[in-house]
């Protein structure tokens, strides 16, 4: 759970910061987005944001309705 709640934490302090979402995040420090890789560090990313929405489910996980 902790490197949930650092990534989360991160993913937080970088979207007050940024106003977006982006692709990787270093749970090693608060606030930035990752590096490394063969590309720029991208806006937004498909698999970064579902498991933003995993953890968040997770952790707050919201009454269900049909």
């Amino acid at each position: 759970m902790e490197v949930t709640w650092r990534f989360l934490t991160n993913v937080q302090h970088t979207y007050d910061r940024e106003k977006k979402l982006v692709e990787k995040y270093d749970v090693s420090s608060t606030g930035t987005g990752g590096g490394g890789g063969e590309y720029p560090l991208q806006d937004g990313f498909g698999w970064t944001n579902g498991v933003t929405l995993k953890m968040l489910d997770l952790i707050c996980p919201q009454k269900k309705t049909v």
